[in-house]
């Protein structure tokens, strides 16, 4: 039996929520002999406590090759609705100025994602790409990415978890996965088959090794310290 009750209520949310069940009310339909209930029965069910602090993250290749186009995406979780600004910003790993070319062609400085030519970074140099996000009540969050272009052609990878929605904790029984996102720019003229490698630097993790050529990664349960 699942009681469910109304939050709508008015209930001291702050404290524990006593459900009482009456005795002598409950019989279990069809059963052939019923076991008389002489008392009450209580279930304490404390509050769930939600987290409705405000997050933002970007999601996006580290590493983007020579040539070709890349999207950073940034995900919001409020839980207030009203209007939102974005605005984008670009840094140089060696502290000098982006030069405005780079900026105007940069497509959605204003927007929850950018556009942006991987030709247009310097070789071998760490772009950082940061995000302020002005919310309704006048509040900021701020998250950055960083980039950097290497000198070879090779497919744009980005990589993200089960985790990337605030709020959830893995926990030791739980099972992790791991997504590849992969994408071939048009500039690659004579591709060749996409193949995928997992690798792991923690000796500490059990990796299973049968799942190393997928485009997604699951950490079973009990597999992670």
């Amino acid at each position: 039996m699942v009681p469910y009750v109304s939050m709508q209520q008015n209930f001291n949310l702050s404290s524990l929520l006593k459900i009482q069940l009456m005795s002598g009310v409950l019989i279990e339909d069809g059963q052939a002999f019923t076991i008389p209930k002489t008392e009450h029965l209580e279930v304490h069910a404390p509050k769930i406590q939600t987290d409705n602090t405000p997050h933002l993250t970007i999601t996006g290749p580290r590493t983007v090759p020579q040539c070709g186009e890349f999207l950073l995406i940034s995900h919001l979780f409020t839980s207030k609705g009203g209007k939102v600004n974005y605005k984008w910003d670009i840094k140089r790993a060696d502290n000098q100025c982006v030069e405005p070319s780079f900026f105007y062609e940069v497509t959605g400085q204003t927007t929850p994602y950018v556009r942006v030519l991987a030709e247009n970074l310097q070789l071998g140099l760490d772009y950082k790409f940061v995000l302020v996000v002005t919310l309704p009540t006048q509040s900021l969050l701020t998250a950055a990415h960083t980039v950097t272009r290497v000198a070879y052609n090779a497919p744009i990878v980005s990589v993200y978890s089960s985790t990337l929605l605030p709020g959830n904790i893995l926990n030791v029984n739980q099972q992790l996965q791991l997504f590849a996102e992969t994408f071939l720019p048009d500039c690659i003229k004579l591709p060749k088959p996409i193949r995928f490698a997992w690798a792991l630097d923690n000796p500490h993790v059990r990796f299973d090794f049968s799942r190393i050529y997928f485009p997604i990664y699951k950490a079973d349960p009990f597999t992670l310290p």
